[in-house]
């Protein structure tokens, strides 16, 4: 992943931190780092893959406590979290590998 590839990804610390602050919703989190994603023409599968891991799994664990769920495959609110927990720690890794280049 080259350098501006990474800024691209980057900027959605931006997006988690707004999601977090309460600015803005799950679903506009997931649209503009699917976005950013794309604009940021990865091309790397092993990258492209470890970002779509943990991009899927978040919005999972979000479609997954959405109201209209069957009971039986309900998620949390813990789910929610972990995930994005999980997907803020692989962005901000990035920004530690940037530093170590």
């Amino acid at each position: 992943m080259d350098a501006r590839q990474r800024a691209r990804l980057l900027e959605i610390a931006d997006d988690v931190a707004a999601y977090r602050a309460g600015r803005s919703s799950l679903l506009d989190l997931l649209n503009n780092a699917w976005g950013r994603f794309e604009a940021a023409d990865i091309r790397d599968p092993r990258d492209r893959q470890q970002f779509q891991d943990v991009y899927y799994a978040l919005s999972v664990a979000d479609d997954r406590f959405q109201p209209w769920i069957p009971a039986d495959v309900m998620g949390s609110e813990e789910d929610v979290r972990a995930a994005l927990a999980r997907f803020a720690s692989w962005i901000e890794g990035l920004r530690e590998d940037a530093a170590g280049s």
